[in-house]
C-alpha cells in the first residue's frame, strides 16, 4: 500500500462511519451497509403500501410458494418476490421481510460519496433505484421509530452525498487521474506507464482503484518525474 493513499473500501468505511452506519458487502464499484432496519410485512404495512400504489399478488401459479408485490414505476411494472421461509415446510409460511440498506458509490462529479436507499426483499427485488426509494420511503414514513439516517434518506428525493470535505479528504484524486495530469498531452508517457517496462512506481494503472490524499500528491508526482528522467537518460547512447 502506498503511504497516504486510500482504497475504495477505506473511503466507503469513512462515509459509513460518518453517517453512523456499518459497512456490509458489495462490489468493486459499490458497497452496501448492513441493514439499518428489517421490516416484516403484515396487514398494516400492506395497507400502507397499497395507498402508495403497491399491489399484492397471491401466486397460485407458483403453488402459493411465492408472493409478489408490484408497483408501477416510470411507465413500467417493478416487483418484489417473497419466498417460503422454509421450502421443506410450507406451514412456516412466506418470508415477508424487507431489508433496508444504504448503497455507497464514489462520485467525483458530485465531490464525494453518494448514498442510495435500497429495499430488498427475501427473494427477488427491483433493479430501479426509484422503486427502492419508493419502498424505502413508504416504510420509513410509517415508522415512528425510524433512525435519523433512514429519515434523511427517505426525505432526500433519491440520494444524499457525504462530501470530501465531510470526510476530511478535500482534493483527493484517483491515482490514474493524478498520472494523467502529470503526463499532460504526452501520449508516449501514458503508453510507457501501460507497458511492461514498469518505469513508474507506483504504477498508476496497476493501482487504478487507489486514491491519493492532497498532501501526498506532489511527492508522488516528483517520484514519477525522477523515474521518467532516469528512463530518458538510460536511452542516451554513451560514446
Amino acid at each position: 500500500m502506498i503511504t497516504d493513499s486510500l482504497t475504495q473500501l477505506d473511503i466507503f468505511k469513512k462515509a459509513a462511519t460518518h453517517k453512523g452506519l456499518e459497512l456490509g458487502g458489495g462490489t468493486d464499484a459499490r458497497a452496501r451497509s448492513e441493514p439499518i432496519k428489517i421490516y416484516t410485512l403484515g396487514d398494516e404495512l400492506f395497507a400502507d403500501l397499497e395507498t402508495r400504489g403497491f399491489k399484492k399478488q397471491i401466486r397460485p401459479d407458483c403453488n402459493y410458494e411465492i408472493l409478489t408485490l408490484t408497483v408501477d414505476e416510470k411507465g413500467e411494472t417493478d416487483y418484489w418476490n417473497f419466498k417460503l421461509i422454509d421450502e421443506k415446510n410450507k406451514e412456516e409460511g412466506l418470508d415477508l421481510r424487507i431489508f433496508l440498506t444504504i448503497e455507497f458509490e464514489i462520485n467525483f462529479e458530485k465531490d464525494g460519496v453518494v448514498l442510495w436507499p435500497c429495499a430488498h426483499g427475501s427473494f427477488m427485488s427491483p433493479a430501479k433505484r426509484s422503486s427502492h426509494l419508493r419502498m424505502f420511503k413508504t416504510l420509513v414514513e410509517a415508522d415512528e421509530n425510524a433512525s435519523d439516517i433512514a429519515r434523511e434518506i427517505a426525505s432526500s428525493g433519491g440520494s444524499i452525498i457525504v462530501t470530501w470535505t465531510d470526510l476530511g479528504l478535500d482534493d483527493i484524486q484517483r491515482i490514474d487521474d493524478l498520472f494523467t495530469t502529470f503526463a499532460g498531452d504526452n501520449e508516449a508517457i501514458e503508453q510507457l506507464a501501460r507497458s511492461a517496462l514498469s518505469v513508474f512506481k507506483p504504477n498508476p494503472h496497476a493501482h487504478d482503484k487507489l486514491f491519493i490524499i492532497k498532501s501526498a500528491q506532489s511527492e508522488i508526482v516528483k517520484t514519477w518525474r525522477g523515474q521518467l528522467d532516469w528512463y530518458r537518460n538510460s536511452l542516451v547512447v554513451q560514446v
